[in-house]
């Protein structure tokens, strides 16, 4: 630049285009300050998403857990009291009845993991009793098995605590107490008979 000639065309849009190199080097430097800050905010909104959205499969996930748990703690009734029955309502079907229910709880294993079940699994069934006292852990003559079945499902978001899901069923020995028949009548058209009678 300092070899130009002084009014010299070519020398005046050297200047020009040493000025404009500058000036888009600064340029581009004040952009790159600029952007550095909204990467933050980005990834502070994209961090945000991914949290909101491990807790909605956390919360799905322990409500399935809960389902799978009840279902199993319901075949693991019906197995206890199934035992009972054919052992007979005394200490030893009551024996039977606690291993009918350990292995029901085995073979329905709750998102691949065995639940825990608490005892006592015999009572007695009192269906005229409040709704929350009709199970009795009492002595022979047994009619109902209770099952109290818990897991520790796996926590998907760090920083909470894990939660012990519990699911309790009852199945009593005894006659239904349902009925159900389906029937279908469309149209019955009176016999002659009927209508000579009237």
């Amino acid at each position: 630049i300092s070899a130009c000639l002084v009014g010299s065309e070519m020398c005046i849009r050297d200047r020009l285009g040493v000025l404009e190199m500058m000036h888009e080097k600064f340029h581009s430097m004040a952009t790159a300050r600029r952007q550095r800050g909204s990467v933050i905010v980005n990834a502070a909104i994209g961090l945000l998403v991914c949290v909101v959205i491990l807790g909605a499969v956390q919360i799905g996930y322990l409500f399935y857990a809960k389902r799978e748990l009840q279902r199993a703690a319901d075949f693991a009734a019906l197995a206890g009291a199934r035992a009972l029955e054919l052992n007979g309502r005394t200490a030893a079907g009551c024996t039977a009845a606690g291993v009918a229910v350990g292995s029901g709880l085995t073979n329905n294993k709750v998102l691949g993991v065995t639940a825990t079940a608490a005892g006592p699994y015999c009572g007695t069934w009192a269906e005229a009793s409040a709704q929350d006292m009709r199970f009795n852990a009492s002595s022979a003559p047994y009619n109902a098995v209770r099952v109290v079945a818990s897991i520790t499902p796996v926590v998907l978001v760090p920083g909470i605590a894990s939660t012990t899901l519990t699911a309790r069923a009852v199945a009593r020995i005894g006659a239904d107490s349902a009925a159900f028949s389906v029937g279908c009548l469309l149209y019955t058209s009176p016999s002659p008979r009927d209508r000579q009678k009237s």
